[in-house]
């Protein structure tokens, strides 16, 4: 879901780490894969506000598609 969520902001993945604060192959493991357990809740925070949704909205998401 967070691709989805780039992709309707029309950003590239690149653009995203960069305003997320998080280098690229993180980003590329969270569109892929979800958020692991042990993901700082300050990353999502970042993450969230770069794609313009809440932080609900995107660990509802990560609980729901993510496997």
């Amino acid at each position: 879901m967070i691709k989805d969520f780039r992709l309707a902001l029309k950003m590239t993945r690149e653009e995203l780490a960069d305003l997320a604060e998080l280098d690229l192959e993180t980003l590329q493991a969270f569109e892929e894969r979800g958020f692991p357990g042990e993901t700082e809740v300050y990353s999502i925070f970042l993450l969230a506000k770069a794609l313009r949704v809440s932080v609900d909205t995107l660990v509802y998401f990560n609980d729901k598609y993510a496997r």
